[in-house]
């Protein structure tokens, strides 16, 4: 049985049992952390990038970047550690693909990195 929803895909909305898609807004304007430093110890995550310029710090310290411009996917295996953010000051749109099917994900934040954020 297929279903429709406005609100993503998971298993909370849609009855997933191995996936989650959602749309994520990313705005410059976004509190400091909103999308600051965490993993996903246990599953996968796949970014499409549908609208702007989006910056990926990734890597044990948050020592490699990846800017992803529209268009372009980027793949986070199970526990990268990594933190989201607008390139150009300008806010963007991002699909977000994971294969927790919770849209309560298994997200594990590390505030302790966010300092790492502000030095780059």
């Amino acid at each position: 049985m297929a279903i429709k929803t406005a609100g993503g895909v998971s298993a909370e909305t849609a009855g997933a049992s191995a996936l989650a898609l959602s749309l994520l807004p990313v705005s410059p304007a976004d509190p400091p952390g909103m999308h600051g430093p965490h993993l996903h110890e246990r599953h996968e995550t796949a970014l499409y990038v549908q609208e702007g310029r989006l910056v990926v710090r990734h890597g044990d310290w948050l020592q490699e970047e990846t800017v992803v411009d529209a268009g372009e996917f980027l793949f986070l295996p199970a526990g990268e550690v990594h933190a989201l953010g607008c390139a150009d000051g300008q806010p963007c749109r991002v699909v977000v693909a994971s294969s927790n099917p919770s849209a309560q994900d298994a997200t594990q934040p590390l505030p302790e990195l966010t300092p790492l954020l502000r030095a780059a």
